[in-house]
């Protein structure tokens, strides 16, 4: 139900997308700069407030999956898969967007020029994308950096790592006046990876799931059978459905009517 829920999330950010850009519309560098450290922080608080209490970090050690008994229950379950508890990436990626739209203002205005080695916003954009990825390297590769330094599993599906991924899409993306980082061009060349993006997020858990050995992967050899696969379901399934569903606008209304009546049929 992982992708059920993801999807049933993205409508919730869909309906205020509007009203919020609405709001973030004509909003200063300095209050930008302020709000996204603000939700940089914020998922901090599920490690400091249990600190400060006396309480262990790991307070949720006791929950088991699909368990709704107690409250302590139903407030992991809340802070796992409430759209509400993931509003502040949601919010956070629309302020990289200010940002960067922002920040591409002055880069262009720039004496030495856009394309220009000496325009200081040519040379940082380099680094930020590296960065990000060489933080959350260590972070899940040195031995000092896991768990309790950087928090839980809980912490970090709360996005307490939300600096170093920005980072990483804010870098990748670069200014729209300024040429791409080198760093950026280089993964530009694996854009047509875009094609099975989906596939590979969709059926990663039932390629690991039919992997011969669970908990021991190899993980050169498990990403080319998730990426066979995913090309498979992709050239066979997916593409034939989108190319489908493009050309009949009319009939496509009825598949989620479909769809619903034949998921409440299932149930019983």
């Amino acid at each position: 139900q992982m992708h059920c829920w993801f999807l049933s999330c993205m409508v919730v950010y869909w309906f205020f997308f509007k009203p919020l850009s609405h709001v973030l519309k004509n909003i200063t560098l300095l209050k930008t700069c302020l709000l996204m450290g603000f939700f940089f922080f914020l998922p901090w608080l599920l490690i400091f407030i249990p600190v400060i209490a006396n309480e262990d970090v790991d307070w949720y050690k006791n929950h088991e999956f699909y368990a709704t008994d107690t409250f302590l229950d139903i407030g992991v379950v809340m802070l796992k898969f409430h759209p509400i508890c993931y509003f502040h990436v949601f919010i956070l990626g629309m302020l990289l967007a200010k940002l960067r739209q922002l920040l591409d203002k002055k880069a262009a205005l720039n004496f030495h020029g856009c394309f220009s080695w000496r325009n200081p916003y040519n040379v940082a954009l380099q680094f930020v994308a590296p960065m990000g990825y060489l933080a959350l390297f260590l972070v899940f590769s040195v031995q000092e950096f896991q768990a309790r330094a950087w928090g839980y599993k809980l912490s970090a599906r709360i996005s307490v790592l939300l600096p170093f991924q920005a980072m990483i899409l804010f870098g990748l993306a670069g200014l729209p006046s300024l040429p791409l980082p080198m760093f950026s061009y280089a993964f530009s060349k694996m854009d047509f990876l875009e094609n099975y993006s989906y596939c590979v997020y969709v059926f990663q858990f039932l390629c690991y799931a039919v992997w011969p050995q669970t908990g021991l992967v190899n993980l050169a050899l498990f990403l080319v059978w998730t990426y066979a696969s995913a090309f498979l379901i992709a050239r066979c399934i997916q593409q034939p459905i989108q190319k489908w569903w493009a050309s009949h606008p009319k009939g496509r209304l009825v598949v989620p009517f479909v769809l619903g009546a034949a998921l409440v049929g299932f149930s019983f």
